[in-house]
């Protein structure tokens, strides 16, 4: 991806890589409560799907019949990436 390797495929500006962790340094009023200031998190490297079909409802994003959105490399297809309130 850095070198195009994917053909014209690839939005930029990139960072390559899939999974992030860090610290809340800042959160809006409808995260904070969640996601208060000093917490570590974290994001896999699917970051939202449709969250209404089978397979969603059965904790496999990954198999999405509506599709998913990727970390990286990947445009935002729902407009809910971000939360995920699932505790496994």
């Amino acid at each position: 991806m850095v070198e195009d390797e994917l053909e014209d495929d690839t939005f930029y500006p990139i960072v390559p890589g899939h999974e992030l962790a860090g610290l809340v340094v800042k959160a809006g009023v409808n995260a904070l409560e969640k996601f208060p200031v000093g917490s570590k998190v974290g994001v896999g490297c699917i970051c939202e799907s449709c969250l209404q079909c089978k397979f969603c409802k059965e904790n496999s994003e990954q198999m999405c019949e509506k599709g998913f959105t990727h970390t990286y490399n990947d445009l935002i297809q729902f407009g809910f990436a971000g939360v995920n309130d699932r505790k496994n």
